[in-house]
């Protein structure tokens, strides 16, 4: 019995030995600190029996800072596949682990300055932090710009987040630092205008105190828009009297900012008396580049003074023994100058001031030409040309030679004008000088009287210069729409009786008429300029001049009365041509048409080949009164002003009456007036009548007749004295509404415009 006891237990006990036991450690709790791995602190499994190695594998149920709940399960791995197998001998131990708060350090990017070629640095904050921290970091860049962009800031906004301790109270688990990054140009802008400015007065010696100024900065990261400022300090006392900016809210003192280049200016609200003045510029980028300059500005007298001076003088001396000593000052009549007082004026025969005196003797007597020069204080000058006549009155005994010109009042030289020259001690004794193709004319070898006179004469015929635009000029002058100066005043007194009026206008039609003939040059030695109509009695006063009171010397003027467009200036004769077609209505009627559409202020014809002085006109477009016509020689002449727009349409004189042997025409004297006051010439050209199958039925009328063509179409009715008249028009039936009487019937048929006469009974 205790043999098999014995027995027994052998068999348990082996069967012990051959499969393992695991014992694991008991479960442990940690922070996050500790290492889970570290078996000393957890523990290791103890095993009794079996074999192969013991091992361990973790389940976690943790969160991102690792705290939670793990189970470890330690096992035998007998197989050595180095895994756990559910056959073999296994136990579980329990880890805990919890949060254990941490100190974090954080080192923030410092702020820095880079140029604006440089590349932008991304840096990003250092820290340190506890094992059981979960720090997260965040960053956003904030531009501030500045109107430039080669200089602006970077507000770079940095986040730190522990997510361990995100949430809960008490405990800091967020840090926020901003670095700025300083985007820089150092460009310095350059001012462009720091010279010293004169600034010149006006009539008052004060000037408009106004200056500019422009600056340029561009530099390797382009063009800057720039901000200004201006102090002003005027008489350079230290006392700032004026500042402009582009930051003053004051509108009269703001200044714009600029692009680079771009320039600008201002002006003082006062007008400022001569003297020094300074003016700082200073002129600031975006980026705080800032430049400045001084600007000394004169304001000085620069105005010239005004010469006003007799233009001539005359004056007698009695030989070399009492030679003539001619001051400047003698020419002046009245000059004057803004700052400068009239007394303290000098005069002088050149620029020098001292060259103030002139001796005529028998070596120079005769006509003399100055040139007077007028310095004020500030050394302004300016100048006129004078003559002087000085007569040696025979005490000399010596001859010379006397010379003048006469041109147009427009320039043109005059050629054939007589000039007498007589002594009013002498009257029978007298010299004729005739002026040659440059309008030049002379006497040879002649002692100077001061009784001497001169009288011109000149009457070559020149009627056909005076036109419908003279006619014009004249009536809008005295209906106040135009003003006539200088030369044109004295053309326009047609009657010379020093006014402009009424009676100028008919003197003017008739001439253009032909009803009245005119030959009428005014000669005269009057240079001055003229303005007004009463100045006219002087320039008359002028044509027969004594040596002794010339205007000038010996320079004459013509202007032929009535010529107005010319008085002045020669009028450039226009190249263009309009024509005009001439269409046969019958045997004794005639009708023009222009080719073109155009604006007029008036016509003026010439028709030849009228022999009936009964003829009758019409038009379309103007009454014409029996004053406006003119007929001799067979020719009829015809003046109308008035605004109108011609019509290819509708004629624009029709002619009735003529004498059926005869052939009219259109002179190429006739013109149309434009409302610039130029003319145009018109040029005749005859359309053969091609509608002879065109007919009126019937014809005479009572109250209404018809088109024998059924595409013709009525234009217009018209009286014989060229008065529109109503009418209504169905098919080829025409009903007119008016009187008993001659009409004149213009029709379209096809491309042609035919004129017919009918008669209302």
């Amino acid at each position: 019995m205790r043999i098999k006891i014995l027995i027994v237990l052998a068999i348990l006990l082996t069967n012990y030995v051959s499969k393992a036991t695991i014992i694991c450690p008991p479960d442990k709790n940690l922070t996050c600190y500790d290492d889970i791995h570290h078996l000393p602190l957890v523990g290791v499994a103890e095993v009794w029996g079996g074999s192969g190695q013991l091992r361990y594998i973790d389940r976690s149920n943790t969160d991102m800072c690792n705290v939670g709940h793990i189970i470890r399960t330690w096992y035998l791995d007998a197989n050595g596949n180095q895994s756990f197998d559910n056959t073999e001998e296994a136990c579980v131990q329990n880890l805990y682990v919890s949060y254990s708060p941490g100190t974090v350090d954080i080192t923030w990017p410092r702020n820095i300055t880079v140029e604006c070629t440089d590349d932008i640095p991304n840096e990003s904050p250092f820290w340190t932090s506890g094992p059981c921290d979960m720090i997260g970091l965040s960053k956003n860049d904030e531009i501030l710009k500045t109107g430039n962009a080669s200089c602006y800031k970077i507000l770079r906004h940095f986040t730190l987040i522990n997510w361990c301790t995100a949430g809960q109270s008490g405990v800091q688990s967020e840090w926020k630092y901003t670095q700025m990054i300083t985007i820089n140009d150092n460009t310095l802008p350059v001012i462009k205008q720091c010279g010293d400015v004169i600034i010149g007065v006006d009539g008052d010696c004060k000037g408009t105190f106004t200056v500019s100024n422009s600056a340029t900065d561009v530099g390797l990261c382009g063009e800057q828009f720039l901000i200004w400022k201006a102090e002003v300090d005027l008489w350079n006392d230290g006392i700032i009297d004026y500042v402009y900016s582009s930051d003053n809210l004051d509108q009269r003192f703001k200044l714009k900012s600029t692009k680079s280049g771009e320039s600008l200016s201002f002006t003082l609200p006062e007008r400022v008396q001569t003297g020094w003045h300074y003016v700082k510029w200073t002129a600031s980028d975006y980026c705080g580049n800032a430049t400045s300059c001084i600007q000394k500005v004169n304001v000085k007298d620069t105005k010239k003074p005004t010469p006003y001076l007799y233009e001539i003088l005359s004056a007698a001396f009695e030989g070399n023994a009492n030679p003539l000593r001619v001051n400047a000052k003698i020419f002046n009549h009245s000059s004057f100058d803004n700052c400068t007082k009239a007394s303290l004026l000098k005069y002088s025969f050149s620029k020098d001031v001292n060259d103030s005196i002139r001796v005529i003797n028998c070596n120079n007597a005769g006509f003399q030409f100055f040139s007077i020069y007028v310095t004020d204080l500030e050394g302004n000058q300016d100048f006129a040309e004078v003559y002087l006549l000085a007569f040696d009155n025979g005490a000399c005994g010596q001859i010379r030679n006397i010379n003048g010109v006469i041109t147009e009042s427009n320039g043109a030289a005059v050629s054939g004008a007589t000039f007498t020259l007589s002594r009013i001690s002498e009257p029978h004794k007298s010299m004729i000088a005739i002026s040659n193709i440059s309008g030049d004319f002379e006497w040879e070898n002649i002692a100077i009287f001061e009784d001497m006179t001169v009288t011109p004469n000149y009457e070559i015929e020149a009627q056909s210069r005076v036109d419908i635009a003279d006619f014009k000029m004249a009536q809008d002058y005295i209906m106040g729409r135009l003003t006539l100066v200088d030369n044109q005043l004295i053309a326009a007194d047609v009657d010379g009786d020093g006014q402009i009026r009424a009676r100028d206008l008919i003197a003017l039609r008739d001439i253009i008429l032909g009803k009245a003939f005119t030959n009428h040059w005014i000669l005269t030695n009057y240079m001055d300029s003229i303005r007004q109509q009463d100045q006219l009695t002087d320039v008359y006063r002028y044509s027969n001049v004594r040596l002794d009171d010339l205007k000038s010397p010996l320079h004459f003027k013509a202007i032929y009365s009535g010529d107005i467009s010319d008085a002045n200036s020669q009028t450039v004769e226009t190249r263009n041509k309009h024509v005009v077609n001439k269409i046969k209505i019958d045997d004794q009627s005639v009708a023009y048409f222009v080719e073109n559409e155009q604006n007029i202020s008036g016509v003026q014809l010439e028709i030849t080949g009228i022999t009936n002085q009964n003829v009758q006109l019409s038009s379309t477009y103007f009454d014409i009164p029996a004053t406006s016509v003119h007929i001799h020689d067979g020719r009829l002449r015809l003046v109308i002003v008035k605004d109108v727009v011609l019509d290819p349409e509708k004629p624009l004189i029709v002619i009735s009456e003529i004498n059926q042997s005869e052939e009219v025409f259109l002179s190429n004297t006739s013109k149309l007036l434009l409302p610039t006051y130029n003319t145009i010439n018109l040029i005749e050209r005859t359309i053969l009548d091609k509608t002879v199958t065109l007919e009126i039925l019937p014809n005479p009328i009572n109250d209404y007749f018809e088109l024998s063509e059924k595409s013709a179409h009525v234009l217009d009715i018209r009286t014989a004295a060229g008065t529109s008249v109503s009418f209504t028009q169905k098919d080829r039936k025409v009903i007119l509404n008016g009187t008993s009487g001659l009409y004149f019937v213009v029709i379209q048929n096809g491309g042609q415009i035919i004129v017919k006469k009918i008669i209302k009974l």
